[in-house]
């Protein structure tokens, strides 16, 4: 079940990040290349998981590139690179979507970890 779950949470968030990456200043094209970049890796873990029978290092390695996307993408919100006005914390809701999104990605990974210890 989680493994479908993943799957489509993975894709929704990949439909909403091109976009975003995609309107990045053309400048900024190395941090718009990393999250691309993490952003398939992800993908292709996801796919790969499913597969293994031993599956906690691919687990490991999925929660270690959402984690490294979350980073980038709090980085592209500090430098104030997505279009939208602030709130009053300083984050548009860019992030507080993109970002919720990969928070709800690692509690289902964190899910699937602790799933494939037990077992």
């Amino acid at each position: 079940m989680s493994d479908l779950l993943i799957e489509k949470k993975h894709m929704d968030m990949m439909k909403y990040a091109v976009n975003k990456i995609n309107q990045l200043p053309k400048k900024e094209r190395v941090l718009a290349d990393m999250m691309r970049d993490r952003m398939y890796r992800a993908w292709e873990l996801i796919g790969q998981q499913q597969w293994r029978k031993d599956r906690l290092p691919i687990l490991k390695e999925l929660d270690i590139c959402v984690n490294s996307l979350k980073r980038l993408v709090r980085l592209a919100n500090d430098m104030a690179l997505f279009q939208g006005s602030p709130d009053e914390s300083g984050n548009t809701k860019t992030y507080h979507v993109w970002s919720g999104m990969l928070v709800e990605e690692g509690k289902i990974i964190g899910a699937m970890m602790n799933q494939n210890r037990k077992s």
